[in-house]
């Protein structure tokens, strides 16, 4: 979430004395509250379209810049960006996944905060300037937390020699695929039994989808025959947490594959047609930089063991990358200082 990106940069905004309004819709405003950021605007979990009411809103405002995400689904973030670039104020943009800024579409933003150089690279036209402070998911690794329990029970897991398999979810539509792609993987390895699925495979933003409940029934029935544990008592374990416990993370661009990598688990992406469809519609990237670059391995159609995924992790090449892309939120506060 584009939000978790800005929040320690917003801080570190107020902390050196400047006025910082905040608006946030969707599932960002939840976030922005648990970290005590005050709310000038709201939107709601519909997004509904702000309109002509952007440029307004600007111009009552008065902005020296202004800075938005790139979040998925957008709408104010780019209605605002796209306002303020009509009306020549400077715009600044969060970019937590790699091709993200083409969600801003006709927007060229003055800068964009991007994961690394390789995002930079993809991006190349999308933005006048690239500042490269890393990834938030850096952060996220080092503060998940759980319940006592939940930590006993992992420990007693990796004790027994189980490897615990988090199924991420990117969206609805790439959930089944990514279900059915884990379970053959696993199925295929020498002793399946030795296995266990946690699954988490509806992203809160799509958690209204009145079909939700039907595809978790089909996704979960691909798991028969293999052990799942959906650690939710005594309460739900938080996808991040599990992220940074969970043997392997299997999604197929979803954050928590790089929040693994941060605490030094392994990852893989699902590489189906449907799934790189989705992230190409996305991202405009039909294919994983982690991936193309190396550092995790993918699970495509007739995938190999998971044994196999297990065994031959590129631990080296993770742990360059993860080193290299910590997070530095004051790098982005000096850009926008410089702007100004």
């Amino acid at each position: 979430m584009t939000a978790r990106m800005a929040i320690p940069v917003i801080k570190l905004l107020l902390a050196a004395g400047h006025i910082v309004t905040v608006i946030a819709e969707g599932k960002a405003v939840g976030v922005c509250k648990e970290n005590g950021i005050p709310l000038l605007a709201e939107g709601t979990d519909e997004l509904k379209p702000m309109g002509e009411e952007a440029w307004q809103f600007l111009d009552k405002l008065k902005p020296d810049i202004v800075c938005v995400g790139c979040s998925c689904p957008i709408n104010w973030e780019r209605e605002i960006a796209y306002s303020a670039q009509k009306m020549g104020i400077p715009v600044a943009a969060f970019s937590d996944v790699w091709g993200a800024l083409s969600r801003l579409e006709l927007v060229v933003p003055d800068i964009a905060f991007v994961i690394d150089d390789v995002a930079a690279r993809l991006e190349s036209g999308r933005a006048k300037r690239f500042v490269t402070v890393g990834d938030i998911a850096s952060l996220t690794a080092q503060n998940a937390t759980a319940n006592i329990l939940h930590a006993e029970r992992m420990r007693v897991f990796r004790d027994a020699g189980i490897h615990t398999v988090l199924v991420v979810g990117d969206s609805n539509e790439m959930v089944e695929d990514i279900c059915r792609i884990a379970a053959e993987s696993i199925r295929a390895s020498d002793n399946p039994k030795r296995y266990l699925v946690i699954p988490r495979l509806v992203h809160p933003k799509f958690a209204n989808d009145p079909n939700v409940s039907a595809i978790v029934g089909r996704c979960l029935r691909s798991f028969s025959g293999i052990v799942v544990d959906h650690f939710t008592e005594p309460d739900r374990a938080s996808t991040d947490w599990l992220a940074t416990q969970a043997t392997i993370t299997v999604a197929t661009f979803s954050t928590p594959l790089r929040t693994a990598l941060h605490a030094g688990r392994i990852a893989a992406s699902v590489y189906t047609k449907l799934c790189l469809d989705s992230m190409e519609a996305e991202t405009k990237n039909r294919g994983f930089p982690l991936v193309q670059a190396g550092v995790i391995d993918s699970l495509k159609e007739n995938p190999i063991r998971m044994d196999s995924i297990i065994g031959k992790a590129r631990r080296k090449r993770q742990e360059d990358w993860a080193r290299s892309a910590q997070f530095h939120p004051e790098r982005a506060l000096e850009a926008i200082e410089a702007l100004k």
